[in-house]
């Protein structure tokens, strides 16, 4: 809430917390995403993903801890 220390990083669903950083560059999402087989609410930013991804080149796990789905590329994600 207001006030509080980084108290604008979170949005609670519920009983669930979600982070609006991305667990890849720890910085603010922009435009957020997820793999389209993911059932966790949580996401990741496109863009940070994107450079990450091209960079191995190759199907990775999707950030999200505990989540063991593979990602091929954008056309796998969708914005959430």
């Amino acid at each position: 809430g207001k006030g509080e220390a980084g108290g604008d990083d979170k949005i609670e669903f519920l009983a669930e917390t979600l982070s609006l950083l991305c667990p890849i560059s720890m910085r603010r999402i922009v435009v957020p995403i997820k793999g389209k087989a993911c059932t966790h609410r949580a996401c990741f930013d496109r863009d940070t993903w994107a450079q990450y991804q091209g960079s191995v080149n190759k199907a990775v796990t999707c950030p999200i801890q505990d989540c063991k789905q593979q990602i091929e590329g954008l056309e796998d994600t969708k914005i959430d």
